[in-house]
This record gives C-alpha cells, sequence and structure tokens, in this order.
C-alpha cells in the first residue's frame, strides 16, 4: 500500500543551508590571503563572520557578497565608505 504524498501547500518548506567559506576560501574567491582577512577581521573592515571557535572562523556567502555590494562603486572618483 502506497503512502499518500500531501499537497505542496501541507508540506513544510525545506531550505538548503546556506554556503559557508573559511578563511582560506574566501581568500581564494577575493584574491587576497588569509593574513589579509586575518587583519580585516581584527580592524572590523572586511565582510561579516562567525567566530564557530578561535580557530574555526567561517564566512556566508550571503555577508560576502552583501559586503562585496556596499563597496561596489561607478567610478575610481567615487570613495569607499569606511
Amino acid at each position: 500500500m502506497q503512502k499518500a504524498i500531501a499537497p505542496a501547500a501541507a508540506r513544510p518548506s525545506v531550505s538548503l543551508p546556506e554556503t559557508v567559506l573559511d578563511t582560506h576560501a574566501l581568500a581564494s574567491f577575493l584574491g587576497n590571503s588569509p593574513a589579509t582577512l586575518m587583519r580585516w577581521r581584527k580592524e572590523g573592515v572586511g565582510p561579516r563572520f562567525v567566530a564557530c571557535s578561535p580557530r574555526a572562523i567561517r564566512y556566508r556567502m550571503s555577508d560576502v557578497l552583501a559586503w562585496c555590494d556596499e563597496r561596489s562603486r561607478l567610478s575610481n572618483a567615487t570613495q569607499i565608505k569606511t
């Protein structure tokens, strides 16, 4: 006997886990070094991060993309907000 499948409206929505990057993966993605990301964390100027532990730093891709969007400019004459 087969079980009936609930209509889509009755099923709970399932969201996929968000992509997270470690420091090395993000450094590669941005074209920077891991040391630069460490300095940015200390200075508070880089993308938001999650400190899972003192040695396990992760970056949500949504936060990285939002940070990149904040830094986008139309010309070199436009100042980056810091």
